[in-house]
């Protein structure tokens, strides 16, 4: 039995440095959680607070930072608290 082994050739190089983790998985946030300190707040239409809810856990555990959502007469308001 003959084994054949067939390899392709690959150019090794050393110049390139690895890029940096990419902010929430390459993906744009539609909300700017990226850009809120502790305190600050935004609103949105009572009719997105499903999405906003998810998107801000998710951004949160991603990042590290924890927000909460309440509902108000406008709409739904998510602060920044940690």
């Amino acid at each position: 039995m003959k084994i054949i082994t067939t390899v392709e050739s690959y150019r090794i190089t050393y110049k390139y440095p690895i890029p940096g983790p990419s902010i929430y998985n390459g993906r744009v946030s539609r909300y700017p959680f990226r850009y809120m300190s502790v305190g600050h707040s935004f609103i949105v239409p009572r009719a997105k607070e499903a999405a906003v809810r998810t998107a801000a856990r998710d951004y949160g555990k991603l990042h590290n930072m924890r927000f909460t959502c309440r509902n108000q007469p406008d709409g739904t308001r998510v602060w920044r608290i940690a």
